[in-house]
């Protein structure tokens, strides 16, 4: 499954446990290929330290092929148009 996670601010022990198992091209942001079980363990280890940011992960199982998850507060939210998640961003 492929797996990119953007955080704002993680915390040093976050990011150095993210950099074991994706690619970080940009500042706080991780790309990289985990299966559903390292994914739901990283999925807990970020709600627990509560990073705010965003998950995408490839799904075959969901029609629209990927799914989003939220990750503490900010200025975006994900809401779902006729199946469809998007991510809205106030002006």
């Amino acid at each position: 499954m492929i797996v990119t996670i953007s955080l704002v601010g993680p915390s040093t022990s976050v990011r150095g446990m993210l950099r074991n198992l994706f690619l970080e091209p940009q500042a706080h942001l991780f790309v990289g290929s985990v299966n559903t079980k390292q994914l739901l363990e990283v999925v807990s280890i970020l709600e627990r330290s509560k990073c705010v940011g965003m998950i995408v992960a490839q799904s075959k199982k969901h029609p629209m092929g990927v799914r989003l998850k939220q990750l503490g507060l900010n200025d975006r939210r994900i809401i779902e148009y006729d199946g469809l998640q998007l991510i809205e961003k106030p002006n």
